[in-house]
């Protein structure tokens, strides 16, 4: 194995891809490592962090929208668009509100560019009657393209008290 000096200036670094985590480097050393997922890094304690890039390596976000007040059925008119530069996968849509519904569940569907991230309707995310939060996981569509937006409907609330201060937040990376 060649070592680099710490001062040493390199235009670049070839990494062979690793079955597994290498050996805990030596005190005072660490070890940066290819494998399928990404790039790797093992210090002196064995602790390994990463993928360091990649996909997988990208911590989440998220785009939150919110509606004050008593909510009734409608299209989403707020847009939040992608300005990243790549394309984003969508892992969850999380809904709360401030009072209940009742009577019926609140129901809510995310489109990007009008059309839902939920192909299978019955995954999009929903608050329970007398419940104050609900989520999907099922996303159907979930890449969402550089300069692509994001709408939230709300396809059905409460029937007796429609719910009130709806906060939806998509989960992103």
């Amino acid at each position: 194995m060649a070592l680099i000096s710490t001062d040493a200036e390199i235009n670049a670094v070839r990494l062979k891809e690793q079955v597994g985590d290498p050996a805990t480097p030596a005190s005072g050393y660490g070890k940066l490592y290819l494998k399928s997922a990404g790039a790797y890094f093992i210090d002196d304690a064995g602790t390994v962090i990463g993928p360091l890039v990649g996909a997988s390596a990208l911590p989440a976000s998220q785009a939150i929208f919110s509606i004050e007040g008593s909510l009734s059925v409608g299209a989403g008119v707020i847009r939040i668009r992608n300005r990243t530069g790549r394309t984003l996968t969508i892992s969850e849509v999380h809904c709360e509100v401030n009072t209940a519904p009742v009577g019926a569940a609140i129901i809510v569907d995310v489109h990007k560019g009008g059309v839902t991230i939920f192909t299978t309707q019955s995954n999009r995310p929903q608050i329970a009657d007398g419940a104050n939060v609900g989520s999907s996981t099922t996303i159907e569509v979930p890449a969402w393209a550089n300069d692509a937006y994001l709408t939230v409907d709300r396809d059905q609330v409460g029937s007796t008290t429609s719910g009130s201060d709806l906060v939806v937040t998509v989960v992103y990376s």
